[in-house]
């Protein structure tokens, strides 16, 4: 009997180590995930900002009359 117990717990002792190797990479890849989210959020932030700068100055809306209708511009050919 003891014959057939020992290549299970060998078994059991591989996949647990196995267990717990998965369950370091998962740790280290929620780590990752976490700072890329961080990332991800200050960029979205920062494009937000030059958004607002840029919606407020923009050259198109310069070329609009007060209706929003595009302005045709006459330019003098040289």
């Amino acid at each position: 009997m003891q014959s057939t117990e020992q290549p299970s717990i060998d078994t059991i002792d591989e996949l647990t180590e196995e267990l717990l190797n998965l369950r370091n990479q998962y740790e280290e890849l929620e780590k990752i995930n976490q700072q890329l989210l961080l990332e991800k959020e200050d960029l979205n932030n920062q494009l937000s900002d030059r958004s607002i700068v840029v919606g407020h100055h923009s050259a198109f809306e310069s070329n609009l009359d007060q209706n929003g209708t595009p302005i045709e511009s006459k330019q003098e050919v040289c």
